[in-house]
């Protein structure tokens, strides 16, 4: 069993703590490959707010659509109800400069 650190923006973290978020949803690349079921991922915000979570279930998708078909979009995120809120948030994620992610997407089931 391994500790991994990931940051989360404080509200993600609020949604694992009272058992909103249930899913943690990533790009794969180095840091998501080395997780695996049963390794522990402590989140932390830029502030220092903390909590730990046990990978339940590891699953890969090969884009973020298929990934929230096969989780539920409010396990993954719980702020947004509908598919359509989601392409907006995304829109905006991709004005701000931040790059369209990988086509891999790696999807971790958690428990506290």
């Amino acid at each position: 069993m391994t500790v991994h650190y990931l940051p989360i923006q404080p509200k993600y973290l609020h949604y694992i703590r009272t058992g909103q978020k249930k899913v943690e949803a990533r790009v794969k690349d180095k840091t998501t490959e080395a997780i695996k079921v049963g390794d522990k991922i402590l989140f932390q915000t830029p502030a220092g707010d903390k909590v730990e979570c046990t990978v339940f279930r590891r699953s890969e998708y090969a884009n973020e659509d298929d990934m929230i078909e096969s989780e539920g979009l409010t396990n993954i995120f719980p702020d947004i109800t509908n598919l359509s809120e989601r392409v907006a948030v995304r829109t905006m994620e991709y004005e701000e400069g931040n790059p369209p992610p990988t086509p891999i997407m790696v999807a971790f089931v958690l428990k506290l």
